[in-house]
C-alpha cells in the first residue's frame, strides 16, 4: 500500500509507523477473524438509552436528580460532556437510562434557568485567595473549601482550577464519585476525570513538556489534536495524560489497563532517564542501579537499559 511505501521516508512521524500497522491489522482480522485464529464474536446488542434536549449550559448532577438516577450513570451514557456539564449557549443531547426521559423532560420543564447548573471552575489568578474567590461568587469559603477536597488557603497556586459550588444543591459526593476536576498541589496541572492538563508557560515547548510529564511529543500532540508543526501558546491549556476510564459503544466503563513493565527499554533520540522513569513506572535510582549509570553518565539514542 502507499502507506508501506512511505514507512522508510522521513515524511511520516515515528508515533504513525508505530500505530498505522497495528490499525490495519486490526481491520484485516475483524474482515476475516477465522482466517487468523479468531472466533467470530457475538453479535452486541443495539445501545438503547431515552434521551433529554436541553438549551443551555446544564450539570449532569442537575439532570441525574431529576431522572432519579447518579452521577456516574450519566457519566458512563455521556463520556463526550468531560466536565460534568452540556456547552453554554447551545442546545445538547443527554442520554438517560431507559424509561426516564419523560418524567425527566417535565422535571427540567419546571426548573429554573438559574438551577441548571450547580458548580463552576475558577483558575485562580495571581494574589487570589480563597476571600477573593468566594466575594467574587457570592458563596462561603467554607463551602469552597468543601467542594475541593478541604484545599487549605496556603496551598493554592496560580491557575489552579477550582470547584466553585454556584447552589445549594451542589452535592459535591456525587460530583467526587466521578471523579470531578480535582486541582493538583503542584499548580499547573489539573486532572479531569482521570486526564491531567497543564496550562502553557513562557518559554515552554510541546517537547519540554513532553519530557516533564514523561511522554511522547506525539502523544501530546495526539491528545490534542494538533498537528506536528502546531505552536503552543501562553496561557493554552494542553491535555498531558489520556483518562483512565471512558464508556464503550455498549454503555460499558472501559478502564485502560496499562501495560506490564518490559525488561529493556531502547533510549531514542530526546528521551531523559526522568521520562523513561515516569512512563515505566520505575525510580530514577532503580534504572541507574539496574544500568550502572552514574549521575552524569550521558543517555545516548540507541542505548538499551534493563527496566527490572
Amino acid at each position: 500500500s502507499t502507506f508501506f511505501l512511505l514507512y522508510d521516508s522521513r515524511y511520516l512521524r515515528r508515533e504513525t509507523k508505530d500505530y498505522v500497522p497495528k490499525l490495519i491489522a486490526a481491520a484485516l482480522i475483524a474482515k476475516e477473524p477465522e482466517r487468523y485464529g479468531f472466533a467470530r464474536p457475538e453479535p452486541l446488542l443495539p445501545f438503547a438509552y431515552d434521551s433529554l434536549i436541553v438549551p443551555d449550559a446544564t450539570g449532569l448532577d442537575v439532570v441525574a436528580r431529576l431522572a432519579g438516577t447518579d452521577v456516574a450513570t450519566l457519566r458512563e451514557l455521556n463520556p463526550q460532556f468531560l466536565r460534568l456539564i452540556t456547552p453554554p449557549g447551545a442546545r445538547a443531547m443527554i442520554r438517560l437510562p431507559i424509561g426516564t426521559a419523560a418524567p425527566t423532560a417535565a422535571k427540567y420543564a419546571a426548573l429554573p434557568a438559574n438551577r441548571r447548573v450547580t458548580f463552576k471552575e475558577h483558575v485562580v489568578h495571581a494574589g487570589e485567595t480563597l476571600g477573593h474567590i468566594a466575594r467574587r461568587y457570592g458563596v462561603a469559603v467554607s463551602d469552597i473549601r468543601s467542594a475541593n477536597h478541604n484545599v487549605a488557603p496556603n496551598r493554592l497556586r496560580l491557575n489552579m482550577t477550582l470547584i466553585i459550588p454556584v447552589s445549594p444543591a451542589f452535592d459535591p459526593r456525587a460530583v467526587a464519585a466521578t471523579e470531578t476536576p480535582v486541582a493538583r498541589s503542584r499548580g499547573r496541572a489539573v486532572a479531569h476525570f482521570g486526564a491531567v492538563w497543564h496550562t502553557v508557560r513562557r518559554g515552554e515547548s510541546w517537547w519540554s513538556i513532553a519530557e516533564r510529564y514523561g511522554v511522547r511529543v506525539g502523544e501530546l500532540q495526539e491528545w490534542n489534536d494538533a498537528g506536528p508543526r502546531e505552536r503552543l501558546r501562553i496561557g493554552q491549556r494542553i491535555r498531558v495524560r489520556s483518562g483512565r476510564s471512558g464508556a464503550g459503544a455498549q454503555g460499558r466503563r472501559v478502564a485502560s489497563v496499562a501495560p506490564a513493565r518490559p525488561s529493556t527499554y531502547r533510549v531514542r533520540s530526546g528521551d531523559t532517564l526522568s521520562g523513561i522513569s515516569a512512563r515505566y513506572d520505575v525510580a530514577e535510582a532503580e534504572l541507574r542501579r539496574l544500568n550502572r549509570l552514574a549521575l552524569t553518565a550521558p543517555l545516548p539514542a540507541g542505548k538499551v537499559l534493563k527496566l527490572r
